[in-house]
């Protein structure tokens, strides 16, 4: 009988990314820090659009439970929300909380992007220096801003903002927590409305 050798497999090679790892909570409030930047109006205008975009959530559950206690669902155009018009007619029926969903986010949305811009311009002038600049690369320039505008809506650019304004950003932070209470609140309501309606 021939005894056959195996030859043990190599081990894979481990190969380092870096030095040093950062965690990634750090890494997170270190782009958070970047995407406010330094000054008051930009952390006010973080504060004040995350509160705005959070609110969503309870108009979105209170006008499900509003909808469920006095909802009248038979008018077909009650739920068209196509122009200014339907939007208006949205907001003065039953389907109030929906629309005011819609409408913050949307809002928070648009002027997030706004207020990110200006970050997004400086970092991309940075990276694309020449005669050209941002304009080499304006697709580039629009995924910078909206990534800026996702890292500003996120807990550790709220964190970094309060920081920078002191107690006017402990008083929205306070706002901002409430808010996001809300939520549960409004689920509760919600089910006592289907109840109540059933």
């Amino acid at each position: 009988m021939s005894q056959r050798h195996e030859r043990p497999e190599p081990e894979p090679e481990v190969v380092a990314l870096a030095p040093e790892v950062r965690p990634v909570a750090g890494e997170l409030r270190h782009l958070a820090a970047r995407s406010v930047g330094g000054g008051r109006v930009d952390s006010l205008a973080v504060l004040v659009l995350r509160l705005v975009r959070r609110l969503w959530g309870p108009a979105l559950v209170f006008g499900v439970a509003w909808l469920a206690l006095v909802g009248d669902l038979d008018d077909p155009d009650l739920i068209e929300i196509n122009s200014v018009g339907g939007f208006l007619r949205a907001l003065l029926s039953p389907f109030v909380g929906l629309a005011l969903a819609l409408a913050f986010r949307v809002i928070a949305s648009v002027l997030g992007t706004v207020a990110a811009f200006p970050q997004a311009l400086a970092e991309h002038r940075r990276t694309n220096r020449g005669p050209w600049g941002a304009a080499r690369n304006p697709g580039d320039l629009w995924v910078l801003t909206t990534a800026y505008r996702s890292l500003r809506f996120t807990s550790a650019a709220r964190d970094v903002a309060a920081g920078q304004l002191g107690s006017l950003g402990r008083g929205l932070l306070l706002a901002d927590r409430a808010v996001g209470l809300l939520v549960p609140v409004g689920v509760v309501a919600l089910v006592a409305a289907v109840v109540v309606a059933a």
